[in-house]
Formats: structure tokens, sequence, C-alpha cells
């Protein structure tokens, strides 16, 4: 095993400034003063760099965007009430030396300085014990000269320094940092008969271990900032992959990937597989590691000999159109090798987080991507397009980002899923000279369908869905309501649409809808007999194709009940408690369980002040409010009351509450209500950032209205 320069340990530099004497009197508590800090030492950089004097060499470097992250004293805990960032000093120069400089705000007195650098924010705010957690990339953008410093986490041993009263400036030299994670090189060697030397070009190696679980690659690791030593890792991903989006990579006998992984030993059976793109050729090859270690600081150098077995040649791209629907897949996280997958996932590789859903595959979490590449390359040499169906989530916009070759487009979803809603879009590309693999990359969205076809024109319309929606009934009538999805649709395609409706199921009519818009459509039916069950459904037709049905619903006729904004409250009466959002009229729905935030619906008004009650504005929605030892009670349709106690913003639910179920209802100039709990004197509001009613003690959201029930 051989070292790059590289610290086998930390060497503590310490620097101490008369700590024999007594410290200083806090009299300027809180000043600002200058820091630098420089690390003149030649063994640990974030990068390796060609020699400009001798270009047979490379020699360590500093990149140049570091940031080194202070904390002062201690590092913060979990535990800790304020989870405050580290200060941050930037490297302003690159090469040899690394300078950080940047203003610090501290007290007269010792003080000890705990640092490390990284290229990238990303690590800086997850904290445990005396150490940080940082997220190690599972896909990695390294050069031929470099591992991705991206990837780097560098740790320096604490520094003692002290600070006059008045001081402004401070200058800690020559510190040195040692490596959080151990560095890996794997070097391709073309032993086979195929003639891959010096033409086969890499776009991406991946090393799979045999055990995931138990040897994990990438993920999240801990580091104790105090020692630099590593902890452990967790929350781990299954492999670690470089991608190179030039032709830099010729497999050559010399050049490599760099890649940065956990430290670990490998158990006495364990294997590597690694998997090579190169274009018309895929290498895949077992490489036995058992009882290696892979060292803390350390490189470690694979030479893989490539033979005959291990080499496929693609003589051609698969065909284009590439349909993929993942009707088959069902539920799981697809990055653990025991989940089943949908029968056709061997169309792709996958890494990152992908998980199953019913019908669909979503790509990743909050903070980890996922991504899935046509594991055979296409035959991609004429224009084509890609055609995505998906959606994003929790009502947040969603970017799907696909790369073939060197050509990349994002998709934005707008939609979210928990709707049932799926969106089709295209984009298109240019031609590849080269057979190519696709991929898809994603952070919380999902996808239902996948399509290339060849050119660059708008697919051929598709009316993908009918669906009957609920109908607003009154006495003797009713508006009958539906929607479609269509997708491309052009100038010369049409949609017709409209209704099947009766009292008996096996003999309904068929009406055209009178109100069409956007996907919408509805018709009016009048003289309708009060109290009697009918049927509907929604039905469309895309130009002379057939009829798609939407599923059947029923309606029954009866009396309204309305509910007039007010200003004041009568005891006993019935309430909707209402939010006005943007135009919006969104009303509370009881809560189900025992306890909870107050989720909500939207509703029609008309003339601006009278709720309606079909749907969600019904009785169910309602509250009465009644009088108590000068105070009020609400209580759900159900019989149960609200109340609040201890600290919570939620609302808790009971028949019979012992404390928190009276509040206070003012109303303010602008009409909305002011409902204040008695107990821990927060009052009812909605937020847009939940979509849902708490109780606060601050200005945090929407007050309601309150609409009383008309007889």
């Amino acid at each position: 095993m051989k070292k790059l320069g590289i610290l086998p340990g930390l060497v503590l530099l310490v620097l101490t400034v008369a700590c024999n004497k007594e410290l200083i009197e806090n009299e300027n508590a809180g000043n600002s003063i200058n820091v630098t800090i420089s690390s003149a030492s030649d063994l640990t950089k974030t990068s390796i760099s060609q020699d400009s004097e001798d270009p047979s060499l490379y020699i360590p470097s500093w990149h140049g965007t570091e940031k080194m992250g202070i904390w002062i004293d201690r590092v913060p805990t979990s535990a800790d009430a304020s989870q405050t960032a580290p200060e941050y000093l930037n490297n302003t120069e690159a090469g040899r030396i690394a300078v950080f400089k940047g203003s610090l705000t501290i007290d007269a007195g010792v003080h000890t300085m705990y640092g490390f650098a990284t290229t990238s924010d990303k690590y800086y705010n997850r904290y445990y014990k005396d150490g940080v957690g940082f997220e190690i990339p599972q896909i990695q953008n390294p050069t031929l000269d470099s591992f991705d410093s991206d990837a780097d986490l560098l740790i320096a041993k604490p520094q003692t320094v002290e600070i006059a009263d008045g001081q402004t400036e401070l200058s800690v030299n020559e510190v040195q940092f040692a490596r959080a994670l151990a560095v890996l090189k794997v070097v391709l060697k073309d032993g086979s008969s195929k003639g891959l030397k010096d033409i086969a070009v890499v776009k991406s190696l991946t090393l799979t271990p045999s055990d995931v679980n138990a040897e994990p690659l990438t993920g999240r690791a801990n580091i104790d900032v105090t020692s630099g030593s590593f902890i452990k890792e967790f929350n781990t991903q299954s492999n670690v992959r470089a991608e190179y989006a030039d032709d830099s990579f010729v497999i050559n006998d010399v050049n490599g990937a760099w890649l940065l992984v956990n430290p670990l030993v490998f158990a006495e059976s364990s294997t590597l597989t690694l998997e090579v793109d190169a274009g018309k050729y895929t290498v895949a090859k077992t490489l036995n590691v058992g009882g290696m270690e892979l060292k803390q600081g350390d490189v470690t150098i694979f030479n893989v000999t490539l033979k005959d077995e291990d080499i496929t040649v693609l003589e051609s791209g698969l065909a284009l159109p590439f349909v993929e629907d993942f009707s088959e897949a069902s539920g799981g996280d697809m990055s653990d090798d025991s989940t089943p997958k949908w029968e056709s996932s061997t169309n792709f590789d996958i890494t990152g987080r992908v998980y199953q859903i019913d019908g669909g595959i979503r790509f990743g979490t909050s903070s980890v991507a996922g991504t899935i590449t046509t594991k055979m390359a296409l035959d991609l040499s004429q224009p084509f397009t890609v055609i995505v169906s998906g959606t994003g989530w929790s009502s947040k916009e969603r970017t799907l980002e696909i790369t073939a070759g060197s050509q990349s487009r994002t998709i934005t979803f707008t939609t979210d899923r928990t709707g049932g809603k799926f969106e089709h879009q295209y984009v298109y590309f240019d031609a590849e000279t080269d057979l190519t693999k696709v991929a898809f990359s994603a952070r919380r969205a999902f996808l239902d369908q996948i399509e290339i076809v060849s050119g660059n024109q708008l697919p051929a319309a598709v009316l993908s869905s009918v669906m009957s929606m609920e109908a607003s009934v009154n006495e003797t009538g009713a508006f009958l309501n539906g929607s479609y999805d269509v997708y491309f649709l052009g100038d010369s395609d049409n949609v017709t649409c409209g209704f099947e409706w009766g009292t008996d199921a096996s003999d309904l009519v068929s009406i055209d809808a009178s109100n069409v818009a956007d996907g919408s459509f509805s018709t009016e039916l009048t003289g309708l007999t009060t109290g009697t069950t009918y049927i509907f459904r929604a039905w469309a037709r895309l130009n002379d194709g057939e009829k798609i049905y939407g599923n059947d619903m029923t309606f029954v006729p009866a009396a309204q009940a309305y509910y007039r904004k007010v200003s004041s409250v009568t005891a006993g009466k019935s309430y909707l408690i209402i939010a006005e959002v943007e135009g919006k009229y969104l009303v509370a729905k009881p809560i189900t369980s025992n306890y909870g935030y107050i989720y909500v619906d939207e509703v029609n008004a008309v003339d601006g002040d009278i709720i309606y009650s079909t749907g969600a504005a019904s009785d169910e929605n309602s509250y009465i409010i009644s009088e108590s030892d000068g105070s009020y009670t609400i209580c759900q349709s159900d019989g149960r009351y609200l109340y609040q106690q201890e600290s919570y913003d939620s609302f808790n639910v009971s028949a019979t509450p012992t404390a928190g179920q009276y509040w206070s209802i003012e109303f303010q100039p602008d009409g909305t209500a002011k409902i204040t709990n008695h107990d821990v004197n927060k009052y009812v509001q909605y937020s847009s950032q939940y979509s849902s009613f708490g109780s606060y003690a601050d200005s945090r959201g929407v007050m309601p209205y309150l609409f009383e029930k008309t007889e």
C-alpha cells in the first residue's frame, strides 16, 4: 500500500501564548478579530495538481475554494438547544499553501479552536457528542489527476491561542490537517484481445461490496474533531461511483479513478464488483478484497487487469423506442438488494436512494439523490426525445435531471403526487456520436413512465385518464363534474366530453358537457327528485377514438345548508372555521384521532359570504360554539371538544376534557376572529407552511373567519 504524502495520523500543533498567565479580565466581550490561519505543509491538500516545472510529477495542492469551519472552545452537540454553525474562514488562494482568512467574534482570554476544512457547505450542520457528521457523495466526479475534492474532509487538531484585551488581529501559522477518509485509486489495464487500450473511454466506474450493509463504501460518517478519528458510518449507500463528463479517461494501463470512501476492513470472504461503462465496451469483474484494509488518510491502489471474459462489446446500441412504465413496481428501497424489484428493473442500474411506489418509483430523499441509468447503451445516432410522466412531492417543485452522453436537460414538476396527478413532459436532445446510456436523477420526485423516441417532434396526443368528480347538488338539481388529462395536444386535436347519468346503472343516458375549460367539465341537471339516488360517470374522447370513462359516483338531491360570514357569535349555533388564503376559502375539518393539527379542504363561496354545504363544506365540518362561564367551548361534529395543554401548538379532542377547553373569541377590524385558548394563551391561525390550523403564541399565520349556519 502506497502513501501519497498524507499524514498517517494527526499531528498536534499547539500555539500557546503565555498559557501560565491568569486569564485577562473580559472587559471587551464579544470582540470581533481578524483571523489568518495558514497551512504551509505539503502533506494534506484537497487536490493533486500537475507540477508546472515537471509535468511527469503530481503535487499536493489546495483547491482554493475551501472553507475552514471554526468552533471556539467546544464543538456543539446534537442535544444543544441552539445548534449554531461554526464560524467560517475562507481560503483566499490556491496552491501549495492555504491561507484561511475571516473574522471571529471572540472574548479576550485563552481559547481552543477546533477546525475542519471542506469544499462544500453541506458538511457543517450535523453535530453529535464532540464530533461532526457529514455525507460522502456516492456519485463522485474526480479527475484523472485527483479525487473529487467535494467528497473530501480535513480535520485539524485543536489549536490553543490567547486573545489579548482589545486585540483585533490573530495569526496562526502552519496548521496541519489529517484526511478523514480513505483514498482509493482504481487503475485499469487492458489484458484482453478486445483492443481496449487507448481506445475505450471511461464514462463511469462503480464499485459495489459483497456485503453492502457491513462494508459500506459511502454514506454518512461521524468524525471526532478533537482527534480527527473516524468513529462510524451510518445511513449508508450500497456502492461508490465515479463519473466523467469528458473523454479524458482512456484505458491505457496508467489512468485510474480516484475515490473517497469510508475507512474499513473487509471480511476474509469479501469481494468488490467492478462495473465500467466505456461506450461500446462494458466491464463487469469481481475483485477479491478479503482482509484488505482501507486506512484513513492512506491511498490504496487497485491495479485491475481486464480479461476477455470481463468485457462485453456492444456492436450496436439498443434501438428506440425505449419504454418503461413502472407498472409492476410495488414497494421498497431499491438500494437494498433484499427488496424485490419490478420485473423489468434489469433495464436499469440503480444508484443512490430509489424507492418503489405502487405503479411507479420515487427518486431520492431530501438530502440524497436517486439515479437510474439504462443498463444498455442506446442507439442515439439521430436526434431524440425523452418523454416522462412524473410529479413532485409535498406541494413543492421538484427537478428531474436527464443526462445522455455530454448532454443534460432538466424538467421541473409542479404537481403534487398526493393529488394523484402526474405530468407528461418532454425534452429534445441532439444526436450522440457514441452508443449512449441515459440517466435520470432527482431528489423527491416520482416517475410512472419513461419513453425515449427518435426525432424532435411533438409526440402524438394522448388522453391518459378521465375522472368523475363530486357533484354539486341542491333540492331538485345538480352540477355533474368531471376532469381529464390529455398530453401533447396539437392544434388539430379535439377532445369531447360529457356524462352518462340516471337512476339505473344499466340504463344511463349520455349527455355532452356544457362547460369545458382546462381539462375540467360540467353539466347542470334540473327537475330531479329530492331524496332519490342518482348515478353518473364522466367520459371523454380524443378525436375519433374510443370513449374513456371515469369512475361511477352517486348523489342525492337534498336541501342545502348555508353558512354566512358573521362578526359575532350566537351560543349554540353551528359554525365553519374558514381561512381565506390567496382568494381560496379553506374550511377546517374535524380531527379524527385524539390530537393533532386541523387540516382543511377548499370550498366554494357564493357572493363572497355564503358557503353552501356540498362536499367538504357540509355539517361534518361544522363546529358548535357554546357559552360556558363567560367563555366558549368549541365542539366538533363528532361530539368532541377542542382543547390545548402544555406547550403544544396542536389541539387535543375529547368528549370530556378536564382543562384547556375554554376559549375567548374576539373579532378583528378585518372580520377575522381571534380565538384564544385561556390556559395556554395561544390563538388559532392557519399556517400556509404546514397547510393546517394550529394555535400559536405568536403571529405566524392567518386568523380565521367564522361562518354561521343559517336556517
